[in-house]
């Protein structure tokens, strides 16, 4: 035993400068080991054990030089720490880890769903808009049936008419926070017509509806505007004998011919409507219009009434 302790010390210091001479090798062939950062890192469990407590171990600078004839080059990190590195090649494309197909198409879902900017857009964002028409300009178009001038003892109340009626979206004439003024300024524009079946009054009108939807599919509403019409005008008259009791000027009479005297081709229009939403977009109503010149423009005013039913199909 006591003569292999002087052998083993002496393989020992043989052993030192083989060493350095192989490390001196390996850094003549451009292969360098940076044993100052190795050694400056912390251990790999003490990070993760005191990770909230703990703060980043910073190197201390160390001036380095790369060796003659090599390719390495001196990097300051962040920390300012100097450490040997060999630059990339020209032409090497720099190697990045693949972004997983599932992580790609969940941003790219993202992407397409995020709202627009301030800037794009000046309303809340609506996730429908985009595939959603446009509102149509025609809010309903209405048909039906009428009665005309039922209950008048004249040559038009045994006829019928039919009706056509478009509806446009509603126009907001005045803005008001009240409830009831903002409904009675935003209504809805219309315009329509009857043809008579018997060729007497024919109608063409145009004005404003107001509509309410009940929350039981029941529905109330009114119109007010204008029309035009192809009836009579005048009542005829009869020149009364001398000594008579006429009431009209010049001594004048009306005669009853069993014709409707409008007095004034452009006449006042009012109507009322209640109905039932048979679904969604379609309905049905009963509906009465009156038309007159409530003596404004002519004393001749016997006006004319409108009684019957109507489908409505619904655009909105």
């Amino acid at each position: 035993m006591g003569d292999k302790l002087p052998r083993l010390a002496g393989a020992a210091a043989l052993g030192v400068p083989v060493m350095s001479a192989n490390f001196s090798a390996f850094a003549g062939g451009n292969r360098l080991y940076n044993m100052d950062r190795l050694l400056s890192e912390p251990h790999p469990y003490s990070s993760s054990r005191n990770a909230a407590s703990a703060a980043p171990a910073r190197p201390v600078s160390r001036n380095l030089t790369p060796l003659p004839g090599s390719q390495y080059r001196v990097r300051t990190t962040g920390y300012g720490v100097r450490s040997l590195t060999r630059p990339i090649p020209a032409g090497r494309a720099v190697m990045r880890p693949a972004v997983d197909a599932r992580v790609s198409a969940g941003v790219s879902a993202v992407a397409q769903v995020s709202p627009p900017s301030a800037a794009a857009s000046s309303s809340h964002w609506d996730p429908g808009a985009a595939n959603r028409k446009s509102r149509s300009w025609i809010s309903e178009i209405i048909v039906g049936g009428f009665s005309h001038d039922p209950g008048q003892d004249n040559n038009e109340s045994n006829t019928w008419d039919f009706n056509v009626e478009v509806l446009f979206r509603k126009i907001e004439i005045l803005e008001f926070e009240n409830r009831y003024l903002r409904y009675f300024f935003t209504p809805n524009p219309m315009i329509g017509g009857t043809i008579n079946s018997d060729n007497e009054t024919h109608t063409f009108y145009s004005g404003l509806n107001w509509q309410h939807q009940f929350e039981n599919r029941f529905f109330a509403g009114g119109s007010f505007g204008l029309t035009v019409h192809t009836g009579n005008l005048e009542q005829e008259e009869r020149q009364c004998a001398v000594g008579g009791s006429c009431t009209l000027p010049g001594n004048r009479a009306f005669v009853n011919t069993g014709k409707v005297t409008l007095g004034s081709r452009i006449l006042f229009r009012e109507s009322i409507e209640a109905g039932y939403r048979i679904s969604g977009r379609h309905g049905v109503s009963l509906y009465f219009a009156h038309m007159s010149n409530a003596s404004w423009f002519d004393e001749d005013n016997d006006g004319m009434n409108f009684l019957g039913l109507r489908y409505r199909y619904a655009f909105d």
